[in-house]
């Protein structure tokens, strides 16, 4: 199965192609890209480069946020558009859950009992949700992600839970200190993740609907908050 995911809901977008699990190629927009515009030009260099056809993508995964406004409807407006040309099947991925299978991972211990992802809202918010692990420590049933005050969330966690997602950095100025926190590396979600569980939903049957799919937000963006108040 290949598999092209559209992970944009970050200031840097970034694409991959994968082969049944197994990454082809990885395209990162640069430090001189804009992020939501590159989409298109990031998977035409992958697909040269791995000298696959559009066509021959048997399945589209897209990360749908929480995250950047323009990246994700960016993302998600390219994903309908492979998907209404091609016929191609598409599978959403909330992003939470990208960095909790990311974070549970690379965790060696097995003593952790729930995964919670803490990222940066901006506008001084955190969102934050939390995600089961099974008896090998893969991430499964998960809640959809909420607005949090800093320190009502630190007071909430258990000491076996695993931590991760780039809020951390802000809620140390907050006083957190706790035993279990994933690497740095995995707090940013990577279409690679995306990509593996994407397959992993679309062999489960969870596809998304093409018309209805939509990126996941948790508040209107600053542009319609400003309209709203004209």
């Amino acid at each position: 199965m290949k598999i092209l995911a559209i992970e944009s809901s970050t200031i840097k977008s970034e694409i991959a192609l994968l082969d049944n699990k197994r990454c082809l190629s990885t395209k990162k927009a640069n430090n001189k890209q804009q992020s939501s515009s590159c989409l298109t030009a990031l998977i035409e260099e992958a697909i040269k480069e791995t000298k696959l056809t559009t066509c021959e993508i048997d399945l589209v995964a897209v990360s749908i946020g929480p995250g950047s406004f323009t990246g994700l409807r960016v993302g998600c407006v390219i994903a309908k558009t492979i998907g209404y040309a091609m016929g191609t099947p598409i599978v959403a991925v909330p992003t939470h859950q990208i960095i909790a299978s990311q974070g549970a991972e690379h965790f060696r211990s097995t003593e952790e009992n729930l995964v919670r992802v803490i990222s940066d809202g901006q506008r001084k918010q955190l969102f934050a949700s939390e995600w089961s692990l099974d008896e090998l420590g893969q991430v499964g049933a998960g809640t959809w992600p909420v607005i949090v005050d800093p320190v009502d969330w630190i007071q909430s966690i258990s000491q076996s839970d695993l931590l991760c997602g780039a809020g951390i950095k802000l809620l140390r100025d907050f006083g957190l200190s706790h035993q279990y926190l994933a690497n740095e590396s995995t707090w940013q979600p990577t279409a690679e993740t995306l990509g593996r569980i994407g397959q992993d939903k679309f062999e489960r049957g969870e596809v998304a609907d093409l018309w209805s799919l939509t990126p996941f937000y948790l508040r209107p963006s600053a542009a319609e908050e400003k309209a709203k108040k004209a």
